[in-house]
């Protein structure tokens, strides 16, 4: 597996990937909202903002994790999104993404 910082154009598979874990109360994400469409909505919102980062975990050509979430670096706060990824390589995936998306943040993010 190797992972990398999400681009925009990765919003609509992360949007997917997190709809579907979005289906179970066990690994709904109560801040991204309802739906894939709804979703890659927001992701594009804060993006323009210039307040979103995600990591993402790619196999084969596959996304198989993501691990991010929206901030606000004047505060120095995240609220975080997942990590999602599939219960077989949970514990390998969402490690490596959260290197990966903690990495990624403003150096004022602190909490």
């Amino acid at each position: 597996m190797k992972t990398r910082s999400a681009v925009p154009d990765d919003f609509a598979a992360i949007a997917a990937l997190i709809s579907h874990y979005n289906e179970t109360t066990q690994t709904q994400c109560i801040h991204s909202g309802e739906g894939a469409e709804e979703i890659a909505a927001a992701l594009r919102a804060y993006h323009e903002e210039g307040e979103v980062a995600f990591a993402i975990g790619e196999s084969e050509g596959e996304l198989v994790g993501v691990f991010g979430g929206e901030y606000d670096a004047a505060l120095g706060r995240a609220w975080l999104w997942g990590p999602f990824a599939e219960d077989a390589v949970w514990e390998e995936t969402t490690r490596a993404l959260e290197v990966e998306f903690f990495a990624s943040l403003p150096k004022a993010i602190k909490r």
